[in-house]
């Protein structure tokens, strides 16, 4: 039977307290979590954590498929291998949280923060491709995500500055009016993405598969894209004062 455990506090509590505990169908919203041990034999099925505090708590590996997590405070919580698939996690708080490795297809990340999170090699599941991310105005500032398989994922107006992304997989993904100031984006796959209005100043591009994106009206000054490809790129009304484009491909 499902339990209401709206607001419960549960700080710290370690995976002897909280072994083969059974949470499915419960209501753990605004629960306090903080800093506890959440294995992967604890069932969460149906569970929800609207605006739980989860600051903190080591989580990994836990299956969190389809769960709402909206507004809750995952700052520093270690998420990685964790599967995220379908979670709804709006407005959250992942500032340096550790989510490398997880399953976020489908998952939903609309004006979340991630200032400085590790989303490195996080992936879709097996088989499904794209993985229909939704990350509409968040804050990546700072974050890694290096060998990340986002494609198709919808981060238009999010703020990726100074984030490292290197040989990131974003194919047909949506970008638009996003921000990349100075972030690393070498050696990644961008074919098809939409990008227009998008701030790459002082982005590093070195490498990049840009093949029939679009750039229009991008910021592009000062730019590295070295050995970049731009077969068929849109770059109509683009600014490309200082950039640097020594051994581009497909650049008219």
């Amino acid at each position: 039977m499902s339990q209401d455990l709206t607001g419960a506090v549960m700080r710290n509590a370690n995976s002897n307290y909280l072994s083969n505990t059974d949470f499915t169908g419960d209501t753990l919203d605004h629960a306090d979590l903080a800093g506890s041990v959440l294995t992967s034999a604890i069932s969460i099925s149906g569970a929800s954590f609207v605006g739980a505090v989860l600051y903190g708590a080591s989580m990994p590996g836990l299956n969190f498929t389809n769960e709402y997590l909206t507004g809750a405070n995952m700052r520093q919580s270690n998420l990685g291998g964790a599967t995220l698939t379908g979670t709804n996690m709006a407005d959250s708080d992942l500032s340096d949280a550790g989510l490398s490795g997880a399953d976020i297809t489908s998952s939903v990340l609309d004006g979340s923060t991630l200032c400085g999170a590790n989303l490195n090699g996080v992936n879709p599941s097996i088989g499904a491709n794209p993985s229909n991310v939704s990350a509409i105005g968040a804050n990546m500032r700072l974050a890694s995500l290096n060998g990340a398989n986002l494609s198709q994922i919808n981060m238009s107006n999010s703020d990726l500055t100074g984030a490292t992304m290197q040989g990131a997989t974003l194919i047909g993904a949506t970008m638009s009016y996003a921000v990349f100031y100075g972030t690393n984006l070498s050696g990644s796959n961008l074919s098809n993405a939409t990008m227009n209005n998008a701030n790459l100043r002082n982005a590093i591009l070195t490498g990049c598969n840009l093949a029939g994106a679009n750039l229009s009206y991008s910021d592009l000054s000062y730019c590295n894209l070295t050995g970049a490809n731009l077969t068929g790129t849109n770059l109509t009304g683009a600014i490309m004062t200082g950039a640097i484009t020594d051994y581009a491909i497909g650049l008219n």
